[in-house]
């Protein structure tokens, strides 16, 4: 007889597959699968979203706040 280091005899261990059944184990996968698709819609959504909003601050920002960001000197423009 062979024993695991948890002291389970490996012949008559079973897994978490075997005691729920292959029907029910195939569905928690898929569920899994679902999720992750779902968790990455999300993420790509938020990043779309992230990515729009900044364009539209960039659209609104004022002639004051652009040449600031930029190296030109106001001086040249008065």
């Amino acid at each position: 007889m062979h024993w695991s280091k948890e002291g389970k005899n490996m012949k008559d261990a079973w897994n978490l597959k075997d005691q729920i059944g292959e029907e029910k184990a195939k569905k928690l996968i898929d569920m899994k699968k679902q999720i992750e698709e779902e968790k990455e819609k999300l993420k790509k959504l938020e990043l779309e979203r992230k990515r729009k909003e900044e364009q539209k601050r960039e659209k609104q920002k004022s002639f004051a706040e652009l040449l600031a960001e930029s190296d030109l000197k106001w001086e040249d423009f008065k």
